[in-house]
């Protein structure tokens, strides 16, 4: 495929359009980039029909096997696999000319335009007689093919391809041949298109995805790729740092609340991970980076004390949320000194919801009657408990799901309903062993022990209570967890260290 042009000319700050071109390297710096199917992050799983080497969508088949199913009134997959009906267009042999030897496109009757010419003169006979008799048309010993996936002799000499793609090139507005070819052999397969990109946008995706593909954390499909790049484009940007983050959520709100199964979310996820990982590319990391900010990226921080055994690079702390500027400057001092004695993550979000609630009933009393922290004495912390207090007495409502809704769940043939292992398997922990979804989600892959009994335990780390734990299992739960450890290496040949990665 080509690479894409190096951009010229100013792209923003002084050295920043070099940071990009010694970031992205050449396999990501492409007009069009088409990932692999078996990669872990880019990859996808192709149509289970024979043959067909496309992207599964609608009902596991892809997008052409899954119209001709509809088309047939919607059968029973494993009737429609056993009779697919013909290749797809660009996966069949184009039609050659019968008579032996000549691979020119048939025109008609069978038979390339030059035999056809001579069956014509020879009386019309029947064509499939006439070909099987025919000499060889004198000179078309030959293996010119510009197209590796088509094996028809070149019409002409002066054109680029057998007379059907040749017709299908021009059809297409006759683009460059490389691109031409390049469109013939991907037909149908994910890919993503970086053209028509502002140059500095082109390289801040084509970053992205790069990173996105090294972290193998979280999958990142073509379509939803190309969908954020899509957003991108209407907005006629020529950055993605000329909108800030805060701007983006608003843009990409609509999209996120009406996602069909979350996929729309999903792609503003991944265009506000564009954002983040070009903009750390260009600020660096650190407390010199995030202090100033008002929204903390936890992730940019190193050395904090995580206890989960999943850390969560994603999450952060708003002081935003600190309505009261002086309030909020004390809230930042106060928190990094915590953070940088060694306290918990966790323990820290829960001070920094505290001093959030705290800015609410300031808010509430009114500015008038605290300026500042001078104005903060024992009279104003009576109110705030007396506040508080009222704020927990509120009622909630119960949380425990009713006995018969899990005498549902618990029940095989629904658990057998789940389409992914996975999510079947953590039903099951949640179910048997009692854990808590954050707990059940951040199981690591060597999460077995075992007795002097050879009795079965799960480890796991309890994120409440900051520790790890061990819980007995029986013999179905272990075999399933062997079963997800296969299919996660078999995904992640490198290993992983989940169970369950995202």
């Amino acid at each position: 495929m080509t690479v894409a042009p190096v951009p010229t000319g100013p792209l923003g700050r002084s050295g920043l359009l070099e940071k990009l071109l010694a970031a992205v390297r050449p396999e990501f710096r492409v007009e069009m980039l088409f990932p692999d199917a078996d990669d872990p992050v880019l990859g996808w799983k192709r149509c289970p029909v024979s043959g067909c080497n496309r992207a599964a969508h609608e009902q596991g088949l892809c997008t052409g096997h899954a119209q001709r199913w509809r088309r047939d009134g919607r059968p029973d997959l494993a009737v429609f696999l056993a009779d697919p009906g013909p290749p797809l267009r660009g996966l069949g042999e184009l039609t050659h000319c019968t008579v032996p030897g000549c691979r020119f496109g048939a025109a008609g009757k069978g038979l390339c335009s030059r035999h056809r010419d001579k069956w014509s003169r020879s009386g019309r006979p029947d064509p499939a007689a006439w070909a099987a008799s025919a000499p060889p048309l004198p000179g078309t010993d030959r293996t010119d093919r510009t197209l590796p996936t088509c094996s028809l002799w070149v019409g002409n000499a002066s054109n680029a391809f057998c007379n059907s793609h040749h017709n299908r090139w021009r059809q297409h507005g006759q683009p460059p041949v490389d691109d031409f070819i390049a469109e013939c052999q991907s037909f149908g397969l994910p890919r993503v298109d970086f053209r028509g990109l502002a140059p500095q946008l082109r390289l801040e995706f084509q970053y992205a995805v790069q990173t996105r593909r090294d972290e193998q954390t979280v999958t990142a499909p073509a379509r939803m790729i190309a969908a954020a790049i899509r957003w991108a484009r209407e907005e006629h940007v020529a950055s993605l740092l000329d909108y800030s983050a805060e701007r983006w959520q608003r843009v990409l709100g609509p999209y996120q609340r009406c996602g069909s199964g979350g996929y729309d979310k999903r792609v503003a996820v991944f265009l506000l991970y564009a954002r983040d990982a070009f903009e750390t590319l260009r600020d660096g990391t650190g407390w010199e980076v995030e202090y100033a900010r008002d929204v903390w990226r936890l992730g940019k921080l190193t050395g904090l004390n995580r206890s989960a055994s999943r850390p969560r690079p994603r999450s952060e702390l708003h002081f935003d949320h600190i309505t009261q500027p002086w309030l909020r400057v004390l809230a930042k001092r106060w928190i990094r000194l915590r953070l940088s004695a060694g306290l918990n993550v966790s323990t820290v979000t829960g001070y920094m919801q505290a001093l959030t609630r705290f800015s609410e009933f300031l808010t509430a009393v009114g500015p008038t009657v605290v300026r500042g922290l001078a104005d903060v004495d024992r009279a104003l912390l009576e109110r705030y408990l007396a506040w508080l207090t009222d704020l927990r007495r509120r009622t909630r409502l119960a949380r425990h799901l009713a006995e018969h809704i899990m005498t549902q769940v618990e029940q095989p043939t629904n658990l057998d309903r789940w389409t992914d292992s996975a999510a079947r398997l953590i039903t099951l922990i949640l179910i048997r062993c009692g854990l808590r979804v954050s707990d059940a989600c951040t199981i690591r892959f060597d999460c077995l022990l075992h007795d002097g009994q050879r009795a079965p335990y799960l480890r796991y780390f309890n994120n409440k209570m900051g520790r790890e734990a061990a819980v007995p299992i029986d013999e179905e739960i272990e075999a399933e967890i062997r079963a997800q450890q296969q299919r996660v290496l078999q995904r992640w040949t490198d290993g992983n260290p989940h169970l369950f990665p995202v």
